[in-house]
């Protein structure tokens, strides 16, 4: 399944607003075939991890979960989490769907061994200029943040609220409840690049 497909069935489904992880998850399990389960692990991470989570795709797929031999490998997944993000419901939220994206990864995407979890470290610590080529894993942590936004804040919501915004008569913490996000990812929804994120992953 694509991200295009999820999100019409996320809209089509009338679950709610603001739209929460729970119900993602769930979506996830009932339409994604690639997928049977997303397990959640609270952990403790130490003051290095708070407020972070890592989706991980099992090794071994659940073969016995196949309807067919020719049908697509079923995986398990699972998402550790730090214990104290459900001390704040928004960044719980946000966290948590972006973590869930990563069921959009390709083969080449995915964090799955040590030297692609150093990938993704060495680019995220030597932040590469502008037009040099990312690895395929760093590159899927900015495609699951994007995904997540575009999944979390309806477009006739995100606009309804960028003209208030523009007005005055809401602020970035408005926004920020309304969708169940970070205040800090506001910005980014209410910029032209939420509206590229949609035409890109969306062709809307």
């Amino acid at each position: 399944m694509d991200f295009s497909r999820f999100h019409e069935i996320v809209r089509n489904a009338n679950s709610g607003f603001p739209v929460r992880f729970s119900m993602l998850r769930e979506k996830v399990h009932f339409h994604h075939p690639g997928i049977n389960h997303v397990k959640l692990y609270p952990v403790d991470l130490g003051t290095s991890g708070e407020r972070t989570a890592h989706y991980v795709l099992k090794d071994d797929p659940s073969d016995d979960m196949r309807e067919s031999a020719d049908a697509l490998p079923c995986f398990n997944a699972e998402i550790r989490f730090c214990e104290n993000l459900r001390d704040d419901h928004n960044d719980f939220n946000f966290v948590m769907t972006k973590e869930l994206m990563h069921v959009f990864d390709n083969e080449n995407e995915r964090v799955g061994s040590a030297q692609s979890f150093k990938n993704l470290l060495r680019d995220a610590e030597t932040r590469q200029a502008p037009g040099v080529e990312l690895t395929p894993e760093f590159r899927s942590e900015y495609y699951a943040y994007w995904r997540a936004l575009v999944i979390l804040c309806p477009i006739e919501k995100r606009n309804e609220l960028k003209l208030k915004v523009e007005n005055l008569e809401a602020s970035h913490f408005d926004v920020s409840e309304d969708f169940m996000i970070r205040t800090a990812d506001v910005p980014a929804v209410l910029s032209d690049n939420f509206e590229a994120a949609r035409r890109f992953f969306l062709g809307a």
